[in-house]
Order: structure tokens, then sequence, then C-alpha cells
């Protein structure tokens, strides 16, 4: 009874901070990463224009359209559910 209860508070306190995490992050700032990541090696004049986000708790997929192409960035935590964002290309 004791290990079911403590289970279960455990369950419930990851998913309040996978819901605080997933609504306080300032999506502003991932964003401008993610559109840095998508524009490397395009110089000063590239346009990285966002055609679509997926976000859960534990990462954020952006997909851009950079001229012709899709470049599609990744942006995920440094700590499981907790800590900053740190973006690559997929």
């Amino acid at each position: 009874m004791r290990v079911m209860r403590s289970l279960a508070l455990a369950v419930a306190a990851a998913t309040v901070v996978a819901a605080y995490s997933f609504f306080s992050a300032d999506d502003q700032a991932i964003e401008a990463v993610a559109r840095s990541k998508a524009c490397a090696g395009g110089g000063p004049k590239c346009h990285a224009a966002l055609a679509r986000v997926v976000k859960t708790p534990f990462f954020q997929d952006r997909q851009f359209r950079v001229g012709n192409a899709t470049v599609e960035v990744r942006c995920t935590r440094t700590a499981i559910l907790l800590g900053d964002y740190q973006c690559a290309i997929r």
C-alpha cells in the first residue's frame, strides 16, 4: 500500500513538472534559436518561414521553409523535463 502511494505521488509530481515545463517555455526564444539553426550557413539574407510546430513536454519540433528546402529543427531540454533548450537540425 505504501509503495503504491509513493508511486502515485511520483507520477503526480512528474505530471506537474511536465505541465509547468510545457506551459512556461519561452516559445519566442526557442523559435529564434531554431530559426537560426535552420538558416545555418545561409547568410544574413536567409529567410526561414515557419511551416509547422510540434510541442511536447520533452521536445519541440519546428519545420521551416528555407528557399525551396524544408528544414526540420528539434529543440530538446538539457535535462529530462528541465533545463534550457538546445536545438539541432534533424
